[in-house]
């Protein structure tokens, strides 16, 4: 998926589809997945603006370099977040 077609919001939605939780502390948004120690950590942005390329990048590295999802995993969470399934608090 094109870096323009995603969104901080669909971004969520894709890494809570693949089991990370969501934390907001002090203006930074921390995904985790404690059963893997797998940690993702971004500024915490408008949902609705685009993804910063490097902020994608630090997603996929996540996701991938613990081996919680390959690419084409996680290129499925983010096609499938974007049906707005997931609800994602402001």
């Amino acid at each position: 998926m094109a870096v323009d077609q995603v969104t901080y919001r669909r971004l969520d939605g894709a890494l809570q589809s693949l089991g990370f939780h969501r934390h907001t502390v002090n203006g930074s948004v921390t995904y985790d997945r404690s059963d893997s120690g797998a940690l993702v950590s971004l500024p915490a942005l408008p949902l609705d603006e685009t993804v910063l390329p490097r902020h994608l990048a630090a997603a996929r590295a996540g996701v991938a370099g613990i081996g919680v999802a390959g690419e084409p995993e996680f290129e499925r969470a983010l096609a499938g977040a974007g049906a707005g399934t997931t609800p994602v608090p402001n």
